[in-house]
């Protein structure tokens, strides 16, 4: 799954605030980068009654809800723009850079996580994982072409 995040960082510093309240400026720093995450389940949490067999060749299959596994950023690609204010230093633009940085694996990770429960697609991915690591072991013992029926969520089935 291709994704990309965004985080913004900004650090604003005051004299005497809540009595002068006189801004030194804001350094900020914005971070953005495409990544890779990867999703799958565990097959060893597939159960029997997830799976069940009609007739001489239909594999019917509740497809579990798959997780993301892990994220990637593309660093190669990573984009940073930096704004420091009018009495900051270098250095809080620097801190704010690397605290920026710091946290787009936990943005790339949240989009996936989002991305993989709302959308019905990698369900669909998963189902076809499912049928390509069944098939073999089904024609194994004898099921010619088996055809498999999805369930994937309360709605959807999906026959191949």
């Amino acid at each position: 799954l291709d994704i990309s995040a965004t985080t913004v960082v900004e650090n604003t510093r005051e004299i005497l605030p809540q009595i002068l309240d006189l801004s030194l400026g804001t350094s900020k720093a914005t971070v953005q980068v495409a990544g890779r995450a990867f999703y799958g389940f565990d097959v060893r949490n597939l159960k029997a009654a997830q799976i069940r067999v009609s007739g001489d060749t239909v594999v019917e299959i509740d497809v579990p809800q798959p997780q993301v596994l892990s994220v990637e950023p593309n660093l190669s690609d990573m984009r940073v723009w930096t704004e420091r204010g009018w009495a900051r230093s270098q250095t809080s633009t620097q801190r704010a850079e690397r605290r920026a940085i710091a946290l787009i694996n936990g943005a790339l990770m949240r989009q996936a996580r989002v991305h993989v429960q709302q959308s019905v697609q990698p369900q669909v991915n998963t189902a076809r994982a499912l049928q390509k690591l069944l098939a073999p072991a089904l024609q194994a013992v004898g099921m010619q072409d088996p055809v498999f029926r999805f369930r994937i969520g309360e709605r959807i089935v999906m026959e191949r």
